[in-house]
């Protein structure tokens, strides 16, 4: 047989029973006000994030960034383009979107040759950040074939039918003329069996 004997005495667990209320009552009083205090800091984060503070707080650390960056040699001195022989070179600065000095950091390659794409000579471009200060930018152009009658005016389009220029086309009046809603589309086979058949094709 096992025997637990109480140091205390009996007074002693009355008053044991007696301090353990307050404690409890503490415990609870502590949990009630944590609890208050995360669901207090819960409602501001969500505020903040409803007034777009973290946005612009990033947006913020973001441009000092990209100025320290620029500051420290990171921004644009020079741009190197490859291939370029009919393409405007104002407008091909226009759709590559930089200016000396900017962060060449704040440059976006992806972006910038999408919009050169967009360039009737263009037919695909490269674009790249070459650290620490060179824009480079490689283009292929497209191969003038033949002017297309529309409507009265007159376009320059390439072997794949697309239309390189719709005005100032003057320059290119010895290329084959052709007319017809889809002769864009088939010119270059046409042009190539006549380059087969040089009487016919003077004839033409």
């Amino acid at each position: 047989m096992r025997l637990t004997l109480n140091p205390f005495g009996k007074g002693a667990r009355k008053k044991s029973r007696r301090q353990r209320k307050p404690r409890f009552q503490r415990r609870t009083i502590v949990a009630f006000l944590a609890v208050t205090a995360i669901a207090g800091t819960v409602a501001g984060g969500w505020h903040l994030i409803a007034i777009g503070w973290p946005t612009r707080a990033w947006n913020s650390a973001g441009e000092n960034m990209l100025r320290s960056s620029a500051a420290a040699g990171l921004a644009v001195s020079e741009v190197v383009v490859e291939g370029r022989h009919y393409a405007a070179r104002t407008d091909l600065m226009k759709a590559l979107g930089v200016v000396r000095g900017m962060p060449i950091l704040a440059f976006d390659p992806g972006s910038a040759r999408d919009r050169i794409e967009q360039l009737g000579w263009i037919r695909r471009a490269e674009v790249a950040r070459r650290l620490p200060d060179v824009v480079y930018v490689r283009i292929e152009e497209r191969v003038p074939l033949a002017l297309w009658q529309r409507n009265g005016k007159l376009q320059l389009v390439d072997r794949n039918g697309a239309v390189i220029l719709k005005q100032n086309v003057a320059a290119f009046t010895d290329l084959p003329l052709i007319v017809g809603e889809d002769a864009p589309q088939h010119a270059a086979s046409l042009i190539d069996l006549l380059t087969a058949f040089p009487e016919i094709a003077a004839q033409t």
